[in-house]
């Protein structure tokens, strides 16, 4: 979980405790809505990217996976870079279905 006053370097190095994918919560107190990315660890695979500016925000790599919905991107502390990928929000829908199986159910 993040907050949009949390620098991008430091969110990274939690997720690099973890040693494996992640997903990160990024919570906006603005619009009271969260947003969900996914992180892969750093691979070898991957081509390496400039590594972001240390002052980055965690809040810029969301605004970034939102307009390209995964992209390659690498911390100064990561010798390979990473994925991340937008999850995308839910959005209930507002009316009721038509049908219902309860009665098939038994409830």
């Amino acid at each position: 979980m993040a907050t949009t006053a949390e620098k991008l370097i430091d969110v990274m190095g939690l997720v690099s405790i973890h040693e494996r994918a992640v997903l990160i919560a990024l919570a906006s107190a603005e619009n009271h809505q969260v947003q969900l990315m996914h992180v892969s660890m750093p691979n070898a695979v991957l081509r390496v990217v400039a590594a972001a500016d240390e002052e980055a925000m965690i809040e810029s790599l969301f605004d970034l996976v939102a307009r390209q919905e995964m992209t390659e991107f690498r911390v100064k502390y990561w010798a390979h870079s990473a994925v991340a990928q937008r999850i995308p929000p839910f959005v209930p829908q507002t009316h009721q279905p038509a049908c219902s199986y309860a009665k098939y159910l038994g409830t």
